[in-house]
């Protein structure tokens, strides 16, 4: 059966209105990543953290409740990010801790995020980190230096390959320096994509 004239015409009609809404679309893409709309779109290639924070009073509001600090370090308010609290270390070899009560589990990916800078000018080093204690060594499992000093969320990626137990975070520092340390976050990571 030949098809007539009457329905051929309808194909060009549907095929003009498609590349028009693909031109559309097109177009609106371009348009909010030139006007800066974008910015808020998730990124595939960063991290998602999700579930509780596994770090206690992490951002010392509530004084030193849960840090140990036995080895030197302050609480003070309003050197801290936004105004808030914050812990300084400013004793050479002065070290400030949190033994965690959760375990990391096998398999997976956590990321440790904490807001730091030096507050002084003077010679020394500060580091931050996270620990596994055996029983008679500590394992690093994240640790940076601190080198700037303005505040900066530093953050650290640790993928576990087995399940981590007597879990600490701390601070460290050495020489005549002065550190502050703020929102301390231990959380599960997972990346939507591997390109990293």
């Amino acid at each position: 059966m030949i098809p007539s004239v009457d329905n051929r015409s309808v194909s060009p009609v549907i095929g003009t209105i498609f590349m028009v809404a693909v031109i559309v679309v097109i177009a609106a893409t371009v348009g909010a990543s030139m006007l800066g709309y974008s910015d808020n779109l998730q990124d595939l290639t960063a991290p998602m953290t999700y579930g509780d924070n596994l770090i206690e009073n992490p951002s010392f509001e509530e004084g030193d409740a849960n840090w140990n600090l036995t080895w030197g370090g302050t609480i003070v308010d309003g050197d801290g990010v936004d105004g808030s609290s914050a812990v300084r270390l400013e004793g050479d070899e002065d070290y400030l801790d949190q033994e965690l009560d959760a375990v990391l589990l096998p398999d997976a990916e956590y990321q440790l995020c904490v807001q730091t800078r030096l507050d002084s000018e003077d010679d020394g080093q500060a580091w931050v980190g996270v620990q596994h204690d055996t029983g008679g060594e500590n394992i690093h499992l994240a640790s940076w230096e601190v080198t700037w000093d303005d505040y900066r969320n530093q953050c650290e990626y640790i993928k576990t390959n087995r399940e981590y137990k007597n879990i600490s975070v701390w601070v460290y520092m050495e020489g005549d320096t002065a550190v502050l340390s703020d929102d301390f976050v231990l959380q599960r990571t997972r990346f939507l994509t591997d390109s990293r």
